[in-house]
């Protein structure tokens, strides 16, 4: 069987925060897996094997906010884990590609999480 994946992924992915540590706790608390921490830089995996690496700065804006976007395959079931860690989610929104909810994270960023959609095949 001819092996049908992408030939490329994703290896590292950076962010910047204002606060190391208290971004850390976050993105532990959300199911990463931290690698690697001081106070200039974490390392986080990520399912799939990429990296986030969060480095000390000022959080860098698009469209005029801050926001860094994650993929989950059961939107509703994070959502829920999240309020009950309270780190209170927006509600969710249904666009045109996802559905979708925000939250916000300590070292100034905010966190988009969204609905899977994954092609078909290997990936």
């Amino acid at each position: 069987m001819k092996d049908t994946k992408p030939d490329v992924w994703v290896g590292h992915v950076f962010m910047k925060s204002r606060d190391i540590s208290e971004t850390s706790d976050f993105l532990i608390k959300i199911g990463m897996r931290k690698l690697f921490g001081s106070s200039e830089l974490g390392i986080f995996e990520l399912r799939g094997g990429t990296h986030l690496a969060v480095e000390m700065g000022d959080p860098e804006l698009k469209d005029g906010e801050t926001y860094f976007d994650l993929m989950v395959e059961d939107l509703d079931q994070t959502r829920e884990k999240l309020i009950n860690l309270d780190l209170d989610p927006s509600d969710i929104i249904v666009g045109e590609i996802h559905r979708t909810f925000m939250i916000d994270e300590p070292g100034g960023n905010r966190v988009r999480f969204n609905d899977s959609h994954v092609s078909k095949g290997p990936v």
